[in-house]
């Protein structure tokens, strides 16, 4: 993926525009009350609403609605999903374990995700089916913060929603 810095990269020429697309579309004078679409599913970056969701080692126990989610990760989160047909409740608790305590990061399930696992950053994502993949803490270790993929430094992860999608 293309990284834009400096001006140099437009978003023509990105293999996936939309993590040029950073803006709250919720305070737009013209906003008609639609969230925001996305082109990948959990999505990885694209305007987003306004309210970001609190992403301080979070774990939810129910999906969280995806727009405040991409404004967390505009902080510097991961925001780890996982499908819930396709884990069982052990490998689920041993994710959450990863999570819990882990500033600037969050989980929630994503029913329909079509992969077990999916972990999501500003304009990268990485999927698995194994529970188990080492590449999980790695990615969480080089993506949460990573300033190359961050595009909105020293934001707070903390003090955003803590509801679901369920509580709309």
């Amino acid at each position: 993926m293309t990284v834009m810095q400096g001006g140099e990269v437009t978003a023509e020429e990105l293999e996936h525009p939309w993590v040029a697309q950073q803006e709250h579309v919720d305070i737009a004078a013209d906003w008609d009350g639609t969230p925001p679409e996305y082109e990948l599913k959990p999505p990885a970056g694209g305007n987003h609403l306004s309210a970001w969701q609190t992403c301080t080692g979070s774990v939810y126990d129910a999906p969280i609605v995806d727009g405040n989610a991409v404004h967390s990760m505009e902080h510097g989160a991961v925001w780890l999903t996982y499908d819930p047909e396709l884990l069982d409740q052990a490998a689920v608790d041993a994710l959450a374990l990863l999570i819990q305590g882990r500033d600037y990061s969050l989980m929630s399930p994503y029913p329909g995700q079509g992969v077990a696992i999916s972990l999501q950053s500003w304009g990268n994502r990485y999927q698995t089916d194994d529970p188990a993949d080492p590449v999980i803490e790695g990615y969480l270790d080089g993506f949460v913060l990573n300033q190359r993929f961050n595009p909105e430094l020293n934001a707070t992860c903390s003090g955003g929603l803590s509801t679901d999608a369920n509580d709309l």
